[in-house]
């Protein structure tokens, strides 16, 4: 169970997510002045709460196990991120935030992290950001209310300088119990399939149909694309004092981003950067999409009907309906959309066995990601940085999935895995190099794209897709 915490007007006691719903059942005026308040409780603790009444509030938060969630509290993110996430989830926004900005109004990042309730939400658009405001007090939407929450109950000691995760504005909800393979779960035999739930699905798994308002902004607006990023990483790599040598995969890949407040579909963001290699480079399938990467409708289209024609049946028993929900994908979906229409690959799993709680997944992952950049035809093994003409890798961990477009030797003997995260766009710092000379190093940039032991050292499972 949680602390205990108790209502500043009535002195109701419960764990705190039951108090903080108490709060804005009893306490509160109408919705219509919600967004006026000091204090509002997230719509995702209402939602995960499942309010049928006020008396239901403390039988929803029972003994079964609690497991932490927050939402981002970045404008326009609107991402629901695990507690082991928050903390690298928000510094990746405050170093694209960072770099967005002009050179001689940046902070350096540990001033940033030391100051994070005055950074300024970050300009989540395919257009440069303007020069943000750097008037004292401004905070990042989201989480001076979670701070207020936490003060007003005393759940908290408030802090001067406060570092992101501090103000990440943790939400408990009840805990669903984790499947144990969530995407091999959907290779199970047709008669065994059951319906997945919220850990495999995500929030939205028993949504039938996204809102309209959500559906209208992707058909418009599709997505952030950055094109020819991967030459100026090569060149902020060769600069860089912290490489040893690094590979990259093919440069026509193209970085695609999530629009603003659409929440988690990276799986789809990650078939389209694989699509936009195939279609830029002419790999095998290139002819298919007819140089033009396809909307996450089209691909939910293409999933579902490669599950009528046979393609992994069992999927649709546990899925239900994937057309205009907002339900999570993964790697069985990508294989399953690139075996429907014909394209080569190859899928590969690492994992720790029970109990096991070293590194192994994780090294034996980096071992395969380097071998095959490593292997490729004509690869230069004595540059710093060895360009290929590599697919990128479709990338899978809990709760997350991203685009492994290389893989990076530090001199310390450190490896990174180098990707393409549809949760943040490309900062300024490398897109104003685009075609041009990079004139000096930039690692705080380059953090943007690694990830490495600290990162990937809450996981033991990985499963990528490759094409062949």
């Amino acid at each position: 169970m949680s602390d205990t915490a108790t209502c500043p007007f009535c002195g109701y006691q419960d764990p705190e997510p039951a108090v903080l719903l108490h709060i804005e059942l009893q306490h509160t005026s109408s919705v219509e002045n919600r967004e006026g308040r000091p204090f509002d409780v997230p719509d995702e603790v209402w939602e995960e709460a499942e309010l049928e009444a006020p008396s239901d509030v403390r039988q929803k938060f029972d003994d079964s196990g609690w497991t932490e969630y927050a939402e981002c509290p970045i404008e326009d993110c609107g991402e629901i991120v695990s507690f082991d996430n928050i903390d690298s989830h928000l510094d990746l926004h405050l170093l694209e935030q960072a770099e967005n900005e002009p050179e001689e109004l940046q902070p350096s990042i540990e001033d940033s992290k030391s100051d994070s309730p005055k950074l300024p939400s970050p300009t989540l658009s395919p257009v440069a950001s303007t020069v943000p405001s750097k008037e004292p007090g401004l905070s990042i939407p989201g989480t001076s209310s979670t701070k207020n929450w936490k003060q007003l109950l005393s759940l908290s000691t408030p802090k001067s300088s406060a570092q992101p995760s501090e103000m990440s504005g943790v939400l408990r909800v009840k805990k669903v119990k984790k499947a144990k393979n969530a995407q091999n779960s959907w290779h199970a035999h047709a008669q065994n399939a059951v319906r997945l739930g919220k850990d495999e699905l995500g929030a939205h798994h028993n949504e039938d149909r996204m809102p309209d308002w959500l559906y209208n902004r992707l058909k418009k607006h599709g997505f952030r694309s950055s094109r020819d990023t991967i030459p100026v990483i090569a060149q902020l790599l060769e600069k860089g004092t912290k490489t040893q040598y690094a590979y990259l995969c093919d440069p026509a890949t193209q970085h695609i981003s999530k629009l603003s407040r659409e929440g988690g579909f990276c799986g789809y963001r990650n078939i389209q950067m694989l699509v936009s290699y195939i279609i830029n480079s002419g790999a095998p399938g290139a002819a298919i999409f007819k140089s033009t990467i396809p909307d996450i409708f089209e691909i939910q289209d293409l999933i579902e009907k490669a599950w009528d024609a046979g393609i992994n049946p069992s999927a649709r028993k546990q899925v239900g309906v994937l057309r205009r929900t907002r339900k999570y994908i993964g790697t069985a979906e990508a294989q399953v959309f690139f075996h429907y229409l014909g394209i080569p690959h190859r899928e590969e799993e690492f994992v720790n066995l029970p109990d096991d709680m070293s590194r192994k997944a994780e090294i034996e992952l980096y071992d395969h990601v380097e071998n095959y950049f490593a292997t490729a035809p004509g690869v230069d093994s004595q540059s710093k940085v060895r360009n290929t003409a590599r697919a990128p890798i479709y990338f899978q961990h809990r709760g997350h999935s991203m685009t492994i477009i290389g893989i990076e030797r530090t001199v310390n003997g450190n490896r990174n895995l180098l990707v393409f995260d549809p949760s943040y766009g490309d900062p300024v710092s490398v897109t104003r190099y685009v075609g041009r000379h990079v004139e000096r190093p930039n690692e705080d940039a380059l953090k943007m794209y690694r990830r490495g032991a600290k990162y990937m050292g809450h996981y033991k499972q990985f499963e990528i897709l490759r094409l062949e």
